[in-house]
């Protein structure tokens, strides 16, 4: 974990405990699904969209980059987290993918190090989903909610 983040239980937890059983794929693949769930969580909760509605097609068919990218434009991620993030994702797809190289043939210290790389990405997805839920971080206020909320319900009535 790094240095000055503080401690976030739940799925960080399951993830370092799968580290300490030396069960790296494990870790890192859960890392990431994590990562990807908590994401679309964010823009839906962000958007005030549920995962039923049909609008939120379009917000689940972004590129994971594009999603990240939406986060630092509206100042709820860093740059550096994003790069940390980034990282993460560019290294278990070069892993894991037919064109990188396979999970397997890496020594255990680079299994260890993107499984801790890991962790911090799923650390700060975590906190970026802690912050979202903060009404301050709205991306509009509350009349507009209302508004919208108004018009999510005439859509459902109209298919």
């Amino acid at each position: 974990m790094s240095e000055g983040q503080p401690e976030l239980p739940g799925r960080n937890k399951f993830v370092e405990n799968l580290k300490v059983e030396k069960r790296y794929a494990d870790a890192i693949l859960t890392a990431w699904s994590a990562i990807e769930a908590l994401m679309n969580g964010v823009i839906l909760r962000e958007y005030h969209l549920s995962s039923a509605d049909h609008r939120a097609d379009h917000l689940f068919d972004l590129d994971f980059e594009e999603k990240l990218n939406l986060q630092t434009k509206g100042n709820l991620l860093t740059e550096g987290e994003a790069k940390t993030v980034r990282l993460f994702q560019e290294r278990r797809n070069r892993l894991f993918h037919a064109d990188g190289v396979w999970f397997t043939g890496i020594a255990e210290s680079e299994k260890i190090e993107l499984t801790e790389l890991g962790i911090d990405a799923l650390q700060i997805i975590e906190g970026l989903q802690i912050r979202s839920m903060k009404e301050e971080t709205w991306r509009w206020d509350k009349r507009s909610f209302a508004q919208r909320q108004k018009r999510n319900r005439e859509d459902s009535q109209h298919p």
